[in-house]
């Protein structure tokens, strides 16, 4: 059974491992996910092909790294849950002749596993403001340098919200919280204002949802409600928006609001056209790559369901969103047993990126710029195996 009441023992908690590591910070982690997410970001946008095909596959290895050297230490369920997509996977990679393509998939999959089982030495929510900082310093310097050049708006503000949630773990554990927030408010602004319409209306729902009383989310049936809600939303995302432009007073704000922020001229009912688009390929597949998916990149959905369906068809896709309902329900246990106020940033972080998932896409597939959620859900991952091992007042490093 697990003890629910605070630890006294040591703080520092030792994991075994067969290879003895120099444990990385929290705050050098932080830093080197956002700044990793800016150089993937920015060589994927310039198809820079070399670079970032490199980037990616030594991730992958360092991932795979950790993974295989203690095959003990990693959650059990989801480690059954990623090795039955990827076999599936790779064996689609052979019918169709692109295994390469099978390396970079994986990364949205074992990265947050990877992160877990890494000797990472966690103390506190400080480490957090390092990581928030550096994608902050590089939406400022963006903002008057223009040093990006010229990126994709959305793709430059799917990176923005990444950075500034990463504050949000800071602000929850903060005893002062008016400077972060003040801090976060602004990288909010600079979000909004990369002209990605989709990050402009989120980036403000998070910042609502930021300001709601901690105790909220230890009742489980408000926890849940949100992320099932964020998850539904992503499978029914044309639905929902049919619905939503169908209430003029509704479309018309968002239209003021997102236009406010964009000079986009197209109308935002474009996307629902596009996702019908989307439904009908799908719905040609045939019925194994319906239930099995394609396993390669060959069409590009826009939304975290839809090409999960194409990537790793229906079987698979019910395999990944059961991987988020566990990391999510691994949060609620670290935030209700050991009121983990760093958890209940992160979780709101998370959020805010499956919501984005719902009208684009950077979680999964080749275009794995998503490093920051990713390393977030693994923080969460190895905070709960370090609950499980007894020391809720966790700090991990290896002997």
């Amino acid at each position: 059974m697990i003890n629910c009441k605070r630890s006294t023992a040591p703080k520092e908690y030792k994991l075994r491992t067969n290879i003895k590591l120099k444990p990385l910070s929290l705050g050098a982690l932080t830093v080197i996910a956002s700044l990793l997410s800016v150089l993937i970001t920015f060589t994927y946008a310039r198809s820079i092909t070399l670079l970032y095909g490199g980037i990616e596959i030594l991730l992958a290895l360092i991932c795979y790294f950790f993974i295989f050297k203690d095959l003990n230490a990693p959650d059990y369920w989801n480690t059954i849950i990623i090795a039955s997509v990827m076999v599936v996977s790779l064996i689609n990679g052979i019918i169709y002749g692109d295994l390469k393509s099978i390396l970079l998939l994986s990364i949205s999959l074992v990265l947050p596993l990877a992160i877990s089982v890494m000797p990472i030495r966690i103390n506190g929510a400080e480490p957090f403001k390092w990581g928030f900082l550096a994608g902050l310093a590089v939406l400022l310097l963006n903002s008057v340098t223009q040093f990006l050049g010229e990126i994709n708006s959305n793709t430059l503000g799917f990176y923005s919200y990444m950075a500034v949630s990463v504050g949000f773990a800071w602000f929850k554990d903060s005893k002062n919280r008016i400077i972060p927030l003040l801090l976060i408010i602004g990288g909010a602004f600079l979000s909004a204002m990369t002209g990605s319409r989709n990050v402009a209306i989120v980036i403000l729902v998070m910042l609502l949802v930021l300001l709601v009383p901690d105790r909220f989310w230890e009742n489980k049936v408000l926890f849940r409600a949100v992320y099932i809600a964020a998850l539904v939303y992503t499978v029914f995302a044309l639905d929902i928006m049919e619905w939503v432009f169908e209430q003029d007073r509704l479309a018309a704000f968002l239209d003021r609001y997102t236009s406010g922020v964009s000079d986009k001229q197209w109308d935002m009912q474009t996307r629902l056209y596009f996702f019908r688009e989307i439904e009908f390929k799908i719905s040609q597949l045939n019925w194994y790559n319906k239930l099995f998916g394609e396993g390669v990149l060959n069409h590009h959905g826009h939304n975290m369901f839809y090409q999960s369906v194409f990537i790793y068809g229906y079987l698979g896709t019910v395999l990944v969103y059961s991987m988020y309902v566990r990391i999510f329900e691994m949060a609620y246990k670290l935030i209700k047993k050991t009121g983990d106020k760093t958890v209940i940033g992160i979780f709101i972080a998370l959020i805010g990126v499956f919501l984005l998932n719902g009208a684009d896409l950077f979680l999964i597939g080749i275009e794995a710029c998503a490093v920051i959620p990713q390393v977030l859900m693994g923080i969460i991952m190895l905070k709960y195996r370090a609950m499980m091992k007894g020391n809720p007042e966790i700090k991990v490093v290896t002997e």
